[in-house]
Parts: C-alpha cells; sequence; structure tokens
C-alpha cells in the first residue's frame, strides 16, 4: 500500500537565502509523503556542483514528470522555478506558496494564474495549518497526518 504522495518541491537553489528558508519547509512535505527534492537545503545555496547541469535537467524533469503534485517556493524569484510552475501546471497540481514577509514581489504570472493554488504564509506555523488543509481537501485518501503517521 501507498503512503502519501509523491511531492516535487520546487525552490531557488542558487540563492544564498535558501537553506534557511526551506529546510522547515521540507520538514512539513515529509508529513504529506516523499520528497523527491528533499536535497534543496543541502546544497549551501549553490545549486548541484557535482553534477552537470544537463544531469540536474534531466534528473529534476523525471522527478517533476514522477510527481503527484508540485509545490513551488515563489518567495525568492527563481527562473527554475517559474520554468517547473510552467510544465507541471497542464500536468498536475501545483500550490504555490508566498512568505509575506519576502522583499519581493509575487509575479502576477502566480497570483493572477487560476490553474495554481496560491497560499500565502506570514510564519512557518500558518504555512503547515494552510498547508495540512489543502492537502486535506485535495487528497483525503492519499493523505498522512503529521500527528499519527497513518493513512
Amino acid at each position: 500500500m501507498e503512503t502519501g504522495l509523491k511531492i516535487y518541491f520546487a525552490s531557488a537553489v542558487r540563492s544564498v537565502d535558501v537553506q534557511q528558508s526551506t529546510r522547515p519547509i521540507i520538514e512539513i512535505l515529509r508529513g504529506f509523503g516523499k520528497v523527491l527534492t528533499e536535497h534543496i537545503p543541502t546544497v549551501e545555496g549553490m545549486g548541484d556542483t557535482k553534477i552537470t547541469d544537463e544531469e540536474v535537467y534531466k534528473r529534476d524533469l523525471n522527478w517533476l514528470y514522477q510527481a503527484d503534485i508540485v509545490v513551488a517556493n515563489v518567495s525568492i524569484p527563481s527562473l527554475g522555478v517559474g520554468y517547473e510552475i510552467g510544465i507541471a501546471e497542464k500536468l498536475k497540481p501545483v500550490v504555490c506558496i508566498f512568505d509575506e514577509n519576502s522583499p519581493a514581489r509575487l509575479s502576477a504570472m502566480i497570483s493572477g494564474n487560476a490553474n495554481l493554488t496560491l497560499i500565502t504564509f506570514r510564519n512557518i506555523d500558518e504555512l503547515e495549518r494552510k498547508l495540512s488543509d489543502w492537502f486535506l481537501r485535495n487528497f483525503p485518501k492519499k493523505f498522512v497526518s503529521h500527528q499519527t503517521g497513518k493513512e
């Protein structure tokens, strides 16, 4: 029996802010399923340095196609995240999360796109509550509870 979902977490990787901002988000997402891209906070803000850009591209697209859902952190502007959202929105549910404390302005291409779900938050607890509500409404049969770890 499969437990949870396969989640593709998209976030800026080559930003110096990425490690601190993504680690708690990945921890939350682990409560809902397998995070295919959980390596993001370990790359120390510089992206994957042990493999070529072409290998990163092929690997990440493979994970994107395998995923049941994409959760994209749009708090830090990223060309790669925008590219991943553009592919994913034609294939599967996409939830964009935006930290209202971010100095960046949210793109109208995200906030104006009715095919995407946008969740804004002010702190990690609020994000966890909102994501839990969303997953319960949209994937009730595959949802893995944070509290029990059971379906």
